[in-house]
């Protein structure tokens, strides 16, 4: 009778030491997975800031609204459009797209970019949300070495305008590494062996 007692108790103390072991592993999954959305949601609300500080520096442009002397001084008109963000480590590249028709009622497009030797990216599908009309996406620039969000919304065309066809604001701004990076690395890195 001792025996299956003690049986008993081993077997209550073992169900209870794997119930405690399995909860405390859930709550180390918990944590972890509020820590990868807490990098996320920061990554996203840095890629908004970023893109309406964008809007704010170059809306007029990609209405095509600027003044006739700043368009045709390309100087000043990066200076205009990029100074915010040139000291700024945080941004990737800014690229203002805008779109017109030319004397010959012909679609032009002209775009002026921070960085015009970074526009190689790919944009992953893992994270996909639209904020106040900003598309927000992560994705990988630089041969996958560099993680951003990209951030991007076209500007519709004013109503009153046959000449100005509206455009896009895009930015990509560096981004903490959470494991959707690290997931979107990984085929990279196998098929690198």
């Amino acid at each position: 009778m001792r025996y299956a007692i003690a049986v008993v108790v081993l077997l209550a103390l073992a169900v209870g030491v794997t119930g405690l072991v399995r909860h405390a592993q859930w709550l180390k999954t918990k944590g972890e997975i509020e820590k990868q959305e807490a990098i996320k949601e920061a990554n996203l609300q840095r890629g908004q800031d970023v893109w309406r500080n964008a809007e704010k520096a170059g809306l007029l442009y990609v209405l095509g609204r600027e003044t006739p002397a700043l368009l045709e001084d390309d100087a000043k008109l990066r200076a205009r459009l990029f100074e915010p963000f040139v000291k700024d480590e945080r941004v990737y590249n800014v690229i203002f797209e805008r779109r017109y028709r030319d004397r010959q009622r012909r679609d032009q497009t002209d775009a002026k970019y921070l960085y015009a030797d970074r526009t190689r990216i790919d944009v992953l599908n893992l994270v996909n949300e639209e904020r106040s009309g900003v598309r927000l996406q992560y994705a990988l620039a630089d041969r996958k070495n560099v993680n951003c969000v990209f951030a991007t919304k076209i500007i519709p065309a004013p109503g009153d305008d046959n000449v100005n066809l509206g455009g896009m604001i895009t930015v990509l701004v560096r981004a903490e590494e959470d494991n959707r990076f690290l997931l979107a690395k990984k085929p990279a890195a196998i098929a690198g062996r």
